[in-house]
């Protein structure tokens, strides 16, 4: 595309490509230069994607002559092949052809293929994630167009060279950045929001060398997100710390990198996509101690690092396996006990019941039994001193109704209270769903709620028999004379 604007001036010249993601420079010597028409200069401009400013610097002589742009094409045109005709014998032109690149929905452009790797290769890493991190700041996946016909065609879960046909998930960027930051600590680049998948391909090129490179990029930021501690040092290394078994203080130069870069992917990808990430951050950097190398020749980890983590990671489960079983047989143990306390809160208001029935029941019983066969009558029994007594007696009956109503309100509130803490204790051992399992709130529920029932039952049966044996001693020819005259002794007591 370019090619095609520059012959309209030159047929014969010497050319120098320069290539990144945001800028293409060619920089162009000649002896001659021809003199294009208005209308293919405008043809040649809207040959452009619109997304890209496209610039033209003309040196004829090493005087300066214009910038030229689409915007300003009309004003300046004229002057150009005026001050080109004037020029007749010339031994030196230079033109620089500058396209400031931009992203227009997730798309950017590439105009020269081999230009931009070789961009690439020379860029410092620094300056190749702030590139490719502004890229995706713009769009979760990005689309690479080249525009010189190269056949190329590779892509990674966000960035896409040469091809559309392929639907990809969005990885959930926020949240693996966030997962980055509780566990790691990015000295000087903490903006950066790159992932190790941004660069891992999922389907590769052909050509190797760009493979390799994208596979280093992949593996330095799956090592950044595993390290307690990293930076980037002149701009080209990257400084990491481990705290395991071993303390791992190293400096990696990215051209130098001959680290398991897959290997380092695989174990970044086990560590932030499953499980408990605190748990398995702590085991991956214990065993990559154990098994990093370093000497002066080479920087290793062994092969085998990734099985040697999953080993110890299902030992550690099976461990804490036992120890679940054993927290969570100690609840239940917990939990039997509190059905225990619910019981003896029945029983406790049971005997209750029972104690006051026996006595209540057994002075009435005795009392009508024994004047009635003395007397040989069943009227006028509860009199006189008898009748206070059994007043008395009804009174107290009734208080204790009341106390042991109270005392159980209280003993369920406990049981609630003790239920609910016992459940506040365990919350920092297990996952909040297993807690709510465990300690599900009908069972909670089902307890207080039987002995709420078995309470009510009882102290309709308690009040019911005091009022039944109230009403026996008004009944029994018990005068009214008399009864009124039993309350004003009993009140003349209670004042004395």
């Amino acid at each position: 595309m370019y090619k095609n604007f520059v012959s309209l001036f030159f047929v014969n010249y010497d050319e120098v490509i320069e290539e990144t993601v945001y800028r293409f420079e060619s920089t162009i010597n000649s002896k001659k230069i021809k003199i294009p028409s208005r209308q293919e200069i405008i043809e040649a401009f809207d040959s452009f994607p619109t997304k890209d400013e496209l610039y033209i610097d003309l040196f004829i002589e090493e005087s300066d002559i214009l910038t030229l742009t689409k915007n300003t094409l009309d004003d300046d045109l004229e002057e150009i092949q005026q001050t080109l005709k004037l020029e007749e014998h010339l031994s030196n032109v230079k033109m620089k052809l500058k396209i400031i690149k931009d992203v227009n929905e997730g798309e950017i452009s590439i105009y020269s293929w081999n230009k931009f790797v070789e961009g690439l290769y020379k860029s410092k890493l620094k300056f190749i994630l702030k590139d490719f991190d502004d890229l995706l700041k713009r769009s979760d996946k990005v689309y690479f167009e080249l525009l010189d016909e190269t056949k190329v065609v590779f892509y990674s879960q966000s960035l896409i060279f040469n091809t559309k046909n392929v639907q990809l998930a969005n990885s959930d960027r926020n949240k693996l950045i966030s997962k980055r930051n509780e566990v790691s600590n990015l000295l000087n680049f903490s903006e950066i929001s790159l992932l190790p998948s941004d660069f891992y391909l999922i389907e590769k090129s052909d050509d190797k060398e760009i493979n390799y490179f994208f596979e280093k990029l992949s593996g330095l930021i799956s090592l950044i997100f595993i390290s307690d501690i990293s930076s980037i040092e002149n701009s080209d290394e990257v400084h990491f710390k481990i705290n395991g078994y071993k303390l791992i203080n190293e400096s990696l130069h990215f051209r130098e990198l001959n680290l398991e870069m897959r290997e380092i992917y695989a174990i970044y990808e086990w560590v932030f996509y499953e499980g408990t990430i605190s748990d398995k951050v702590g085991l991956a950097r214990n065993v990559i101690s154990l098994n990093y190398k370093s000497d002066d020749q080479k920087k290793l980890l062994k092969s085998n690092t990734f099985n040697s983590i999953k080993s110890g990671y299902a030992i550690y489960l099976k461990e804490n396996i036992q120890q679940y079983i054993e927290v969570t047989n100690k609840m239940s143990e917990y939990l039997i006990d509190l059905t225990m306390k619910v019981n003896d809160v029945i029983k406790n208001f049971g005997d209750s019941f029972r104690n006051n029935n026996f006595i209540v029941a057994s002075f009435f019983l005795s009392v009508i039994v024994f004047n009635s066969l003395s007397a040989g009558r069943v009227s006028n029994i509860f009199s006189g001193d008898i009748l206070s007594i059994a007043i008395v007696i009804l009174i107290v009956s009734t208080g204790y109704l009341v106390a042991s109503i109270y005392i159980t309100r209280e003993q369920i509130k406990k049981f609630e209270s003790d239920y609910l803490q016992l459940k506040n204790i365990y919350k920092d051992l297990l996952n909040p769903g297993d807690l709510d399992k465990i300690f599900d709130v009908s069972y909670l529920n089902i307890n207080t709620g039987y002995v709420k029932r078995k309470v009510i039952a009882f102290s309709m049966v308690w009040a019911l028999e005091i009022i039944s044996f109230t009403v026996m001693l008004i009944v029994i020819n018990v005068s009214i004379e008399d009864l009124i005259g039993v309350l004003g002794r009993i009140l003349e007591i209670m004042r004395e």
